[in-house]
């Protein structure tokens, strides 16, 4: 569905009843089919109790000549069925900055910004803490290359406070949100506490506070074996949201699941109480889709109806992990990656591919280790050495790849900024300001050139609008885009600015 026909705002509009479009004041003719405009005087629908001016536009919201808020009688239908997409010349100046307490927040089942973007994960893990000499620091810029928007630096009780702060800073600096996991809970329900204290250490809490406006706080990866019982995992999940809130963590808390990240069932079941239990609502929960057959019968229909699960009930989910092999057979080949990355598209859930090698493998002490080749994304930690199969489609070639489907917020390119007007800095404005998000029937698009061309692509890049424009302040109706996130492309004369967009019905 595309359409590139502007409605100018003003006291009278000539109105096409062919096309159900309306055309620039003062033209006798539709610009998109030719047929003359009929008299539009009778289709007035508000009038201003301020200055008595009538507006013919339905969707106006504020009288164009006085600035005040109209009850607008709603007469959608008269634009027709068939048209998807409008564009009206509004004035809209809206200003959005976020404060020193700002962090990322979930909302329903996904992740906004403080500037109102909503942010789908998708980027990579990386075993920075195995790394001594440097902690991955070299290779994150290689990383950003392939558009991720989030790193998950695996981390463990080793580290120290300076080493943290230094992953996480060069995270941030690469565009990427970074996204810390304590990795020694593993499998190890007991272990639980022991990780919590760590995190809430007074040098390691001030890291987190640090960072607050960009950091995910990944409590712990894959936190106890399948034996862990429901009840369990929800009130010692519950005892762990508690400690965090109480000694200061407003960031968002992402919860592993049971049974080394794999039981789905137990973040479906027990999601909404935790949820609940966080007085922020800020908790997100995350799989580990190691879904062995022998173990996993017909796991490619039990995935797509868990994931359905997860988006029916408002879930907050992500996948953690994924690999292209068996974690019991360093030569084996696991497809499950193809649904699992076309599905979270489906359904905008974020992902994380296991890893960006090299080194993968089990290591033990007095055995030579057994090395997971298949699993490592790179042969040298290196853009240039993404490895063809799965890890290339999942990075780069697929429709659904990290590069092709990525999208990283202003909020993290700015560093924790929001764009601001060119009145409170003195600068030209080079943002978009787009409101509201999430969005229902309609956005608006501001910016302080003149915008000439809008596109607006689904999650596997689609493009489901295209509209040529002359003015500065746009609304578009999206009542008939599905609900999901969108990337709306604005082009000016000297600029091309991407924004995140999403859709709720």
């Amino acid at each position: 569905m595309k359409t590139n026909q502007p409605i100018h705002n003003s006291k009278r509009l000539p109105f096409c009843t062919e096309c159900s479009l309306y055309g620039y004041e003062g033209e006798g003719y539709c610009f998109n089919c030719g047929k003359q405009f009929e008299n539009d005087s009778s289709r007035n629908t508000a009038q201003c109790s301020a200055c008595g001016n009538r507006t013919t536009h339905p969707m106006a919201s504020f009288c164009p000549a006085c600035g005040t808020r109209l009850h607008v009688e709603s007469q959608l239908s008269i634009l027709g069925n068939t048209m998807k997409t409008f564009v009206l010349a509004f004035l809209l100046c809206l200003t959005v900055r976020a404060s020193a307490d700002d962090v990322l927040q979930v909302r329903g089942r996904f992740l906004t910004t403080p500037c109102g973007d909503t942010v789908v994960l998708r980027g990579v893990n990386k075993m920075c803490i195995y790394d001594a000499n440097d902690f991955g620091i070299p290779v994150i810029p290689e990383i950003k290359k392939t558009g991720a928007n989030v790193l998950r630096i695996v981390w463990d009780k080793s580290g120290s406070a300076k080493e943290l702060d230094r992953v996480i800073q060069a995270t941030i600096d690469n565009a990427m949100i970074p996204m810390v996991e304590m990795h020694d809970a593993t499998g190890d329900w007991n272990a639980l506490p022991g990780v919590v204290d760590y995190w809430l250490r007074t040098d390691i809490l001030a890291v987190v506070k640090k960072h607050s406006k960009y950091i995910l706080v990944n409590v712990a990866n894959e936190p106890g074996d399948f034996t862990v019982s429901d009840k369990t995992f929800l009130s010692d999940m519950m005892a762990a949201i508690t400690r965090f809130r109480n000694t200061g963590v407003t960031a968002p808390l992402i919860l592993d699941a049971t049974g080394y990240g794999q039981n789905i069932d137990v973040l479906l079941t027990m999601a909404s109480y935790l949820t609940n239990h966080d007085p922020r609502h800020n908790v997100m929960y995350s799989v580990h889709l190691y879904w062995d057959p022998k173990y996993f019968a017909d796991r490619e229909n039990l995935l797509m109806a868990k994931l359905e699960n997860a988006v029916t009930n408002n879930i907050p989910l992500i996948v953690g992990e994924f690999t292209g092999c068996y974690t019991d057979d360093p030569n084996s080949t696991d497809d499950l990656w193809k649904i699992i990355i076309e599905k979270c598209a489906q359904y905008n859930i974020g992902w994380l591919p296991w890893e960006w090698g090299p080194g993968n493998g089990i290591y033990e002490n007095g055995k030579d280790p057994v090395l997971f080749p298949k699993m490592d994304i790179t042969s040298d930690g290196k853009f240039t050495t993404i490895k063809d199969g799965w890890a290339k489609e999942v990075v780069l070639t697929s429709q659904y790849s990290i590069k092709n489907t990525s999208v990283t917020p202003e909020y993290i390119v700015r560093k924790g900024e929001c764009p601001t007007t060119a009145i409170e800095e003195n600068v030209p404005l080079q943002q978009i300001q787009v409101a509201p998000n999430p969005a229902n029937s309609y956005i608006t698009i501001h910016h302080a050139e003149q915008v000439v061309h809008i596109t607006i692509t689904n999650s596997i890049g689609e493009q489901v609008c295209e509209l040529n424009t002359i003015y500065n302040d746009c609304m578009i109706n999206t009542q008939g885009l599905a609900s999901g996130v969108y990337t709306i492309t604005i082009r000016t004369a000297t600029t091309t600015i991407n924004r995140s967009i999403l859709i709720q019905h």
